[in-house]
């Protein structure tokens, strides 16, 4: 055999394999990126009032603590077909009331609320609240999640005994706390909740970084927010954001990848007198 030949045929066989590596390496980045997906949901499984499902994963203690933290928690499930899974995360604000994304919603949906809570609370495991009414902001469009990306929504709820996070126009700090309320993916893409709950500080940035990573110019209305600090993955859904018991900011736009570690956050601060107009109203 020539000896350009042989050069040739060694650099096919190393072109091969540099493929199979790439493959590899990233199919290994798609499971990291989302390693709660490949689940398959069996016994362990509660169904919560039948629109709810939960996947114990941790024990109660840890879901306790983080139930005292983020008291006014709120997971939105809703049904557009035989089944529920979970859609969205949200706060209690006033009386009777969740702030969530205006993305949350969907048309033609049955949704429910689920208060983290009553998840800790003895006999109160097989409650969620209906959903009697949303309020979307006028401006917001789905094809520009972006802007306006805010709805509040009024559930079927005693309040009494409930506590609210604070809805007020204020200056934050550049450190804030985000809840994070862990979900899983089963191979048929429907969604649960676990009974693991956790917190993270985050950083508050320009939006400039947010404006040029989602190609729209972002105003007062939404926060930057850098998760950069942090080695987890936030493809998937998380929020919303406190200051002490200061709701600041709803999930508006997740990041892309685990590279971009950068979400958008409506500002809720901002809304703050749209908010309780719309209560009051």
């Amino acid at each position: 055999m020539k000896p350009s030949c042989i050069i040739i045929t060694l650099m096919v066989i190393l072109t091969m394999i540099v493929i199979v590596v790439m493959v590899k390496f990233a199919t290994e980045i798609s499971v990291e990126e989302r390693r709660r997906d490949s689940v398959e949901l069996s016994g362990d499984v509660r169904k919560i009032h039948k629109t709810m499902g939960l996947v114990a994963v941790k024990d109660d203690a840890a879901l306790i603590k983080m139930a005292e933290r983020f008291p006014y928690l709120a997971a939105f499930t809703r049904n557009s077909s035989t089944s529920w899974h979970f859609a969205c995360f949200g706060a209690l604000v006033v009386s009777s009331w969740v702030v969530t994304a205006a993305r949350c919603r969907r048309l033609g949906a049955t949704h429910r609320a689920l208060l983290l809570p009553e998840l800790t609370a003895p006999g109160n495991r097989t409650r969620t609240h209906p959903v009697l009414y949303w309020k979307l902001h006028d401006d917001y469009n789905a094809t520009r999640p972006e802007l306006y990306n805010i709805a509040v929504v009024k559930l079927y709820i005693n309040q009494a005994t409930r506590k609210s996070a604070v809805v007020q126009e204020t200056k934050v700090n550049d450190l804030v706390q985000a809840s994070i309320w862990k979900t899983l993916t089963t191979m048929t893409h429907e969604e649960y909740l676990t009974n693991d709950v956790d917190k993270y500080t985050f950083k508050l940035t320009d939006r400039s970084r947010c404006s040029d990573v989602s190609g729209v110019d972002l105003d007062d209305g939404v926060i930057c927010v850098d998760m950069s600090g942090h080695e987890d993955c936030f493809v998937h859904e998380f929020g919303p954001i406190f200051f002490g018991n200061r709701i600041v900011g709803v999930l508006a736009v997740k990041p892309v990848s685990c590279v971009a570690k950068l979400a958008i956050f409506t500002n809720v601060s901002h809304y703050s007198h749209w908010i309780l107009k719309t209560a009051r109203d």
